[in-house]
């Protein structure tokens, strides 16, 4: 039997336990309520916050959001791509572009995934919309995507090229493109930003381009600053920095505004020095095509300018500007040489002059970017060949145009004939580059024979004398009338329109 004493003592130790527990728990739920009181003054504050500034879930980096979600990460991915993708179909975009955001943020590591919302956004979302401008402002918001990726991780040639491919195929190309390129140019040049609303409000969707350009028409410091890379090209005198519009500087001032184009040739020039000096790899076009692009880019831009210049020119002669892009070249062709503009059209022709000679400059520079590419790659030589005469001959054109102008625009009777003089050899230089642009490419082969003169082939056709290319200019002219070559009749309508211009000033120029 226990004793009396260590029956006590146990006593006394028990209740002592006892007591211990309920202070422990006493304790704890006291700690339980000053904790939840704490996390809701916390939870205050991050809300307060969150609503002040405009910053939401969606901010949060993408490793956050990985630690935030831990396993359940796939299984919303798993979700959330179904969900958006039956959203799209059913053209349904309630809470698609949130759906969107995060698949970006819980993918933020797959290119792929990007490239593909990228070209969701631009192509399969605007093309839902109802009218031009929102269309617009939808491949806007893509742009804003792919900028963010970019932020998150700089200098890929992935996003790099993606942005490239908006702004060429997508402002530059689609049907819509006559508005869009309006819209950029005038959006680049300086206007109001919206970067602070972008910074501050929540659920900002870009509805303009910030602007690129200052009142002198260069490009703004905030675009120029380097990055944390420097590469260096082996085979050019390039050295790439990392900045945002680092390859526009060689051709500013842009006091008109920036063409798509430009903005192309900028991004594709970044991609193809990442994939040259930096050694990566597109993960779904070749390096031939990365490798092309900036040539391309920069004959289109070369033909937009030489358009803008057209369309300036007819503005400033009071002439309704046709629907069709094509239909500007002849337009203001039979302009006299004692023509007289009023004052209030004299901006206009300038702008067309600046226009014009920024043509012949990047018809230049294009021609360099398809030499260089060719000799790399020989696949698509006879193709190119002909972007380089057929870009050369617009040069050309072009300056013959600016001089012209200028001669109207002259007051002093010996500058104005040096000026017409000018004009005119560069009109019979450049009749003669779109002449052979037209008998060696837009010809069927089983024809060129018979409308060639005795030893003439596509390969020695400059060497013809003048009047004989005149006369086979002639007889393909009158084929074309007569309803022959109907298959290549829109590629040679590009020379003939540009013929008829030349051989229509020439005359006003007494050639």
């Amino acid at each position: 039997m226990t004793s009396q004493p260590l029956r006590s003592s146990l006593r006394r130790r028990s209740r002592a336990g006892r007591g211990a527990i309920v202070v422990v728990l006493v304790l704890a739920i006291i700690a339980s309520v000053v904790t939840r009181h704490l996390a809701i003054n916390q939870r205050e504050k991050t809300a307060s916050s969150l609503s002040s500034s405009g910053t939401s879930l969606s901010s949060m980096n993408s490793y956050a959001i990985a630690l935030l979600l831990g396993g359940l990460r796939g299984p919303l991915v798993m979700f959330l791509w179904p969900s958006a993708e039956t959203q799209k179909s059913e053209r349904n975009l309630q809470d698609f572009d949130t759906k969107i955001e995060w698949i970006r943020l819980l993918q933020a590591e797959f290119d792929s995934v990007h490239i593909f919302q990228i070209w969701n956004k631009a192509y399969n979302i605007s093309v839902q919309m109802a009218n031009v401008g929102n269309k617009y402002t939808t491949i806007l918001d893509a742009l804003e995507y792919a900028h963010k990726v970019d932020r998150e991780r700089p200098n890929n040639l992935n996003i790099i090229a993606a942005i490239a491919g908006i702004y060429f195929d997508k402002l530059g190309n689609s049907q819509e493109k006559e508005t869009y390129k309006r819209l950029v140019r005038a959006q680049s040049r300086p206007h109001e930003s919206r970067q602070k609303l972008k910074q501050s409000a929540s659920g900002w969707q870009p509805l303009e381009l910030d602007p690129m350009i200052d009142q002198a028409g260069n490009i703004l410091s905030e675009y120029l600053k380097p990055g944390s890379i420097k590469l260096k090209d082996k085979d050019r005198p390039l050295t790439y920095d990392g900045s945002e519009l680092q390859f526009l500087v060689e051709f500013q001032p842009y006091p008109d505004g920036l063409s798509p184009f430009a903005l192309a040739y900028n991004y594709y020039m970044r991609a193809d020095l990442l994939q040259e000096a930096g050694a990566q790899v597109h993960s779904q076009l070749s390096e031939l095509v990365i490798d092309s692009r900036p040539a391309l880019s920069l004959k289109n831009w070369a033909e937009d300018e030489l358009r803008y210049g057209r369309v300036n020119e007819i503005v400033a002669a009071g002439k309704a500007v046709p629907v069709e892009p094509e239909m500007v070249e002849n337009v203001t062709a039979d302009l006299a040489v004692d023509h007289t503009f009023p004052a209030e059209a004299v901006p206009a022709i300038e702008v067309a002059i600046r226009s014009y000679d920024r043509t012949k400059q990047l018809a230049d520079a294009a021609n360099t970017a398809y030499e260089r590419h060719t000799a790399r790659y020989t696949t698509n030589l006879m193709l190119y060949r002909e972007h380089r005469e057929s870009v050369a001959a617009n040069g050309t054109l072009a300056l013959a145009d600016a001089d012209y102008l200028r001669s109207l625009l002259a007051t002093d009777p010996a500058k104005k004939k040096q000026l017409q003089q000018s004009a005119a050899d560069k009109y019979e230089a450049a009749l003669d580059l779109h002449s052979v642009v037209l008998m060696r490419f837009n010809l069927p082969p089983d024809r060129a024979a018979e409308l060639y003169p005795p030893g003439a082939t596509r390969e020695n056709l400059e060497q013809l004398p003048r009047a004989q290319r005149a006369i086979v200019v002639t007889n393909i002219i009158k084929a074309f009338r007569a309803g022959e070559f109907e298959d290549v009749v829109e590629d040679a309508g590009l020379s003939l329109r540009a013929i008829n211009r030349i051989t229509a000033r020439l005359k006003s120029l007494g050639r």
